[in-house]
């Protein structure tokens, strides 16, 4: 076995934020670790090495519970087969089905980690996983929380923080700069948009609790352009909705944002908050110079206005009231030290050597 082994545990036919995530930090880590997948991620398809597949279903949600939970050991006996023919130090889980069903088992092969990207779900998901979920807490080393609201969510689930540990996400600031006007009047060309006009981004998964519509409506209120990007339940309605109404743009998912913070003017977080960790698009807004306004109920607004954004209530005139003032807003960047993945990848490494000790000393 190499001296110093991960394998992230993970299977999703979803391509958002957590995957990202986890494609990201393997990449990061690599140098210092020798990195494997257990499962499928369309993030990181031929990425990284891939130890087998186990999933005999999606990502759980309600409604595939009773079926998720028939299927839960059939999926964990295959994972192990395939985990004891490449063992690892540390495997490093993200998402319930395999923390809830698979940490106890993984436990006997090396230290396991949990990665929570969102608070903990409230709804009748939430309630019938907790007591499973505390329960599978037991054989794990470190919960890494990626914000301060998912630690906080999260103590209320298990009673402590003993566990817990903040490493607030991440992106490489480097990467983002503050469009010049030839680059803004070029990333507008490409989208058709006249240069006197001021541009809002919605950007990130189209659901109801991001509640796009609500921005495209405020930024048209406020008399803006809208550019959206991502895809989502909420797409094809928001596609049929805004189809004749030519100051929307409806791109789907794009690969290198930049294009799009070069173009906008502000940014719309409408986000209710629900399942939110700590939203990366509040970090690439601030680090491409672009304010972005916050929903006040989404929980994040402390946040937004650390970076030099603005908070409203929920609403058509609220939100467009605070797109006009964004005008005058100015963006710190020095508050983005913090986010940026020099410091993330340190403090993944810093754990994932501490469950090595753990494991050594017991």
């Amino acid at each position: 076995m190499a001296e110093k082994t991960i394998t992230y545990v993970a299977s999703t036919e979803y391509d958002g934020g957590a995957e990202r995530h986890i494609k990201r930090l393997a990449e990061t880590v690599q140098p210092d670790w020798t990195v494997s997948l257990l499962g499928h991620l369309e993030a990181s398809r031929g990425a990284l090495r891939t130890l087998g597949t186990y999933a005999l279903g999606g990502k759980w949600v309600t409604r595939n519970l009773p079926l998720a939970f028939v299927r839960l050991p059939f999926e964990r006996r295959k994972a192990l087969r395939a985990a004891k023919e490449s063992p690892s130090l540390i495997y490093h889980m993200h998402f319930k089905r395999e923390q809830i069903g698979f940490s106890r088992a993984f436990s006997r092969l090396g230290s396991v980690i949990w990665t929570e990207h969102g608070v903990f779900p409230e709804r009748l998901f939430g309630l019938i996983l907790r007591p499973f979920y505390r329960r599978a807490s037991r054989h794990v080393d470190t919960i890494a929380c990626v914000s301060e609201k998912v630690r906080d969510s999260l103590t209320v689930v298990l009673g402590s923080d003993k566990k817990l540990i903040v490493i607030p996400n991440a992106i490489d600031v480097a990467r983002y700069k503050e469009a010049r006007l030839e680059e803004r009047d070029a990333a507008r060309m490409n989208f058709s948009f006249p240069s006197e006009r001021r541009v809002a981004l919605v950007i990130g998964r189209l659901a109801a609790a991001k509640r796009p519509a609500l921005a495209v409506d405020a930024a048209l209120a406020a008399g803006c352009l809208v550019l959206v990007a991502g895809s989502g339940p909420e797409e094809a309605q928001l596609l049929a909705r805004y189809e004749q109404v030519k100051e929307v743009v409806i791109v789907g998912e794009v690969d290198d944002t930049r294009q799009l913070w070069a173009a906008a003017d502000v940014h719309l977080f409408l986000s209710n908050g629900e399942g939110e960790g700590l939203p990366t698009v509040l970090l690439e807004a601030a680090a491409s110079s672009v304010p972005s306004v916050a929903a006040v109920d989404g929980g994040f607004g402390e946040l937004a206005v650390s970076l030099g954004g603005i908070v409203a209530d929920p609403t058509v005139q609220a939100i467009a009231s605070a797109i006009k003032a964004s005008e005058v807003l100015t963006i710190d960047q020095n508050v983005l030290r913090e986010y940026d993945l020099v410091s993330w990848r340190l403090r993944h490494l810093q754990m994932y050597e501490k469950a090595v000790r753990d494991v050594k000393y017991e």
